[in-house]
């Protein structure tokens, strides 16, 4: 049986830049590829999020262009459903207001309390804090990894 969840850039960046999790993001983004996938959600913000990730990473880390390029026409191919942030801002900025967050990641946490599902993120900061409102939040470092398996 498919699950369903909500990723940020914090997740989906970790499957082209080798960081800390990257093996848990991969694992996660992996099952993409299973018989019944499970499905995966982001605001359409996440492409230009993760394009300025992978930006920063050229600029400032060495990072090869051409790698950084082909990264973002791997991204444009993953099975992420996007959703216009246009249809979330509002509540994001509500979200943000009331606790305390940057607009940006609230608009993946009512993205994922309007599916009705979990928000995966590498942000514990926004772990913890989501956590103590009571809502649906899993750390990418509390999954499995790929070395694990799923």
């Amino acid at each position: 049986m498919s699950s369903a969840y909500v990723v940020d850039a914090n997740v989906v960046v970790k499957l082209f830049v080798g960081e800390e999790l990257s093996d848990e993001a991969r694992a996660l983004l992996g099952r993409l590829a299973l018989s019944e996938p499970d499905q995966f959600f982001a605001p359409d913000l996440l492409l230009a999020e993760c394009a300025n990730v992978l930006w920063k990473y050229v600029q400032f880390y060495g990072y090869d262009v051409e790698m950084a390029r082909a990264n973002l026409a791997d991204l444009a191919d993953l099975a992420i459903q996007t959703v216009p942030a246009v249809s979330l801002f509002r509540e994001a900025f509500e979200i943000g207001y009331r606790l305390n967050i940057a607009v940006y990641d609230a608009c993946y946490v009512a993205l994922a309390e309007s599916l009705g599902c979990s928000l995966v993120t590498a942000d514990e900061p926004l772990v913890r804090r989501l956590a103590e409102e009571g809502l649906a939040v899993l750390y990418l470092g509390d999954l499995p990894s790929e070395q694990e398996g799923t």
